[in-house]
């Protein structure tokens, strides 16, 4: 079949590894320590994340990330630096979590299919669209910005033991706004900048 069966990153912290075309692992992805650079390609990941590792993925916001894996991930994807990525997919079947750490910016598609995207260690920073019947899964080290121009059309919802953030921030355009379609704690600060609205839609 297309792709990789295992992969490993073991390069030691402070050195990396660069993709030269797309990549699709089919059973596991063990980012042992290094980065993973992207460089553009697409990332997709059919099946598990391994538990252990200090490894990272590094992306620019030509590149997609799809987790499509019907138990969820073990281990958590952690993104280095600023990372951005045009699209995100998560397909991990309901009642299971993907799971991501780190600063994530997502320029183009929010693609909850299935399952929760769980965003513990979290700064993640929506600035396109959001869709799917899935969820969001927070901890109080979740950092939540809605910057869409235009606003969020598609109401953000939280799955149930993960419906709290630290920071909430949209920031959409005056008369604008980001909707919620659960209930939602923010133990930190709820910022509405420039005349950004948040609607209670649950």
């Amino acid at each position: 079949g297309t792709g990789l069966k295992v992969v490993t990153l073991n390069v030691y912290a402070g050195n990396s590894v660069t993709l030269t075309s797309d990549l699709i692992v089919n059973e596991l992805c063990s980012l042992m320590s290094g980065t993973l650079m992207l460089s553009g390609n697409d990332l997709t990941i059919n099946g598990n994340v391994a538990a252990s590792g200090n490894g990272s993925v590094s992306s620019t916001a030509t590149s997609n990330v799809t987790i499509n894996t019907s138990g969820g991930t073990t281990g958590t994807i952690n993104f280095s630096g600023a990372a951005i990525v045009n699209n995100l997919t998560v397909n991990v079947g309901t009642d299971n979590q993907a799971k991501i750490g780190g600063n994530l910016k997502v320029n183009g598609a929010l693609q909850l299919t299935s399952g929760a995207l769980n965003c513990n260690n979290t700064t993640l920073t929506i600035n396109g669209t959001i869709s799917g019947s899935g969820t969001l899964s927070g901890t109080n080290t979740t950092d939540l910005l809605c910057t869409t121009v235009g606003g969020i059309a598609t109401p953000i919802k939280f799955a149930a033991g993960g419906q709290l953030v630290h920071n909430l921030n949209v920031n959409v355009g005056s008369g604008n706004s980001c909707g919620l379609g659960s209930d939602l704690t923010v133990n930190g600060t709820l910022a509405l900048n420039n005349g950004s609205n948040c609607n209670m839609n649950g």
